[in-house]
């Protein structure tokens, strides 16, 4: 990573997977990747986890409601993508 020149000079936010050298970039706030999470909750699926199943619901519950709201209506009537 430091190689790329990209991440060692980065001060915005990090989406990433939970890959512990990404934590040494202290100067950048750092955010966990649902796709990620949705993958490995869906590996633990296999044994039939009902929290591995459950959590995924609510993943998707989540991505789905903030798409509904990126279209809501704004108080204008008109529809605004965000």
């Amino acid at each position: 990573m430091d190689a790329a020149g990209l991440l060692p000079h980065f001060q915005g936010n990090a989406v990433h997977d939970h890959w512990k050298s990404y934590w040494s970039y202290t100067h950048c706030t750092h955010s966990l990747c649902n796709a990620h999470h949705l993958r490995e909750l869906r590996y633990c699926q296999v044994d039939r986890a009902f929290l591995a199943l459950r959590s995924r619901r609510l993943l998707v519950e989540g991505q789905e409601a903030v798409a509904a709201a990126r279209c809501w209506p704004n108080h204008s009537g008109i529809r605004v993508r965000g």
